[in-house]
């Protein structure tokens, strides 16, 4: 069971591999509206990833479970006393990891933009830049590198000789 759960968590950042590469086409072709639309599209295939990533934990475990979507689904099925589970929280924690920014590429994806403030003479002050990560083609994909690594390392450990 485990080695389906891995396969589709595969296939899917696999395939968010080739819209990014469609993204990176539609940018040289000055096409933004199909540039976004791929972006998105893979952002939505790497979530999809990140929970089946989830469910291929709890079936390391042998748990049944439907699909896993947050950390603290995960910990109701094969509790936090595990080493996958508390790698994954570590993860959670560090503001530089790819599931932080994966974390930040979602909420963003869900929420509308920040308003900006008008800005005339009178209220000029100063100006802040938003210093948060920006979804890119390379940020995404590193982020599906990472996770691809920590999935391969994740069924290297439990892998059965």
């Amino acid at each position: 069971m485990v080695t389906k759960w891995q396969s589709l968590t595969k296939q899917k950042l696999f395939l968010s591999g080739k819209l990014l590469a469609l993204a990176g086409e539609a940018q040289t072709d000055d096409s933004p509206a199909q540039y976004r639309a791929c972006l998105e599209g893979a952002l939505a295939l790497t979530l999809e990833g990140r929970s089946l990533l989830l469910t291929t934990v709890a079936a390391i475990y042998q748990k049944k479970a439907d699909i896993i979507t947050t950390l603290s689904g995960l910990t109701s099925k094969v509790g936090d006393d595990n080493t996958d589970y508390q790698d994954l929280m570590q993860l959670a924690r560090r503001t530089d990891s790819w599931w932080s920014l994966l974390s930040h590429f979602e909420h963003g994806s869900l929420h509308p933009p920040k308003e900006q403030k008008s800005i005339s003479n009178d209220n000029i002050i100063a100006i802040a830049i938003e210093t948060a990560p920006q979804l890119t083609i390379e940020s995404l994909n590193a982020v599906n590198q990472a996770m691809s690594a920590w999935l391969a390392e994740l069924c290297e450990r439990h892998s059965e000789w």
